[in-house]
């Protein structure tokens, strides 16, 4: 009988966990990276004038270069990111094309690399906010209320007199009942 009430007490609390958990809450979080940490020359080299700077990634040079920001995995892990966004600006206060291509990789089942390449014209500084240029699930063809695969980062062609002011991601985070 003793073993019977413990199973019972055992079954019981298993069921209430997991309703429990299904009805878990969550919670959309946005954090923002600075350029410092996270972008790098894709191509270095020993003449470029372009470097992380406390006002974000510059060219402040008369070429164009080669930028790759790594996203960080988000507050709630693999998968989590709605979202991943770059800030981009002008330093000359003229409008520049810029090229971005979003990378995500490490797909669930796959081990696929998708690669999107989308464009904006910035004319706003970092004083005016920058340029926001987002990347979302449905650019990878993924369904709409989806997540980004981990392992994301972007490639951005900066012209000369251009940068990068921040990097944001959008996640959604398992916060309890």
């Amino acid at each position: 009988m003793r073993h019977v009430v413990t199973i019972y007490l055992l079954t019981a609390l298993a069921g209430f966990s997991a309703c429990h958990a299904a009805n878990a809450a969550t919670q959309t979080r946005h954090a923002q990276h600075h350029t410092a940490n996270m972008c790098q020359l894709s191509k270095p080299t020993t003449n470029a004038t372009a470097w992380p700077r406390a006002t974000g990634f510059l060219n402040e040079g008369s070429t164009t270069i080669y930028v790759i920001c790594g996203y960080p995995s988000p507050e709630g892990g693999y998968g989590t990111a709605t979202e991943q966004r770059i800030i981009l600006m002008t330093l000359d206060g003229q409008p520049h094309s810029i090229d971005c291509t979003g990378v995500a990789g490490m797909w669930p089942g796959s081990n696929d690399t998708v690669f999107v390449t989308k464009n904006i014209t910035t004319s706003h500084s970092a004083e005016l906010g920058g340029d926001f240029l987002v990347f979302l699930p449905e650019d990878f063809n993924l369904p709409q209320g989806s997540t980004l695969p981990a392992s994301f980062s972007i490639t951005c062609k900066l012209p000369a007199q251009t940068g990068i002011n921040d990097g944001y991601t959008t996640s959604t985070t398992n916060v309890g009942n």
